[in-house]
């Protein structure tokens, strides 16, 4: 791995260990199985949008 990607998932990790969560939800309200989803929350969106854009 690249120190640049190593970065961009250190970073992504801290974003996340400060204003982000993953929980586990179900796609459908009959579906047995769940599925992890991962979320975060700020107020500035052009970080969110980058962050996005690098996943």
């Amino acid at each position: 791995m690249s120190k640049d990607a190593n970065m961009i998932l250190d970073y992504i990790a801290g974003f996340l260990d400060g204003e982000g969560s993953i929980t586990m939800c179900r796609d459908r309200k009959d579906s047995k199985f769940k599925t992890p989803m991962v979320s975060f929350s700020n107020n500035a969106l052009c970080i969110l949008e980058d962050i996005r854009r690098k996943c």
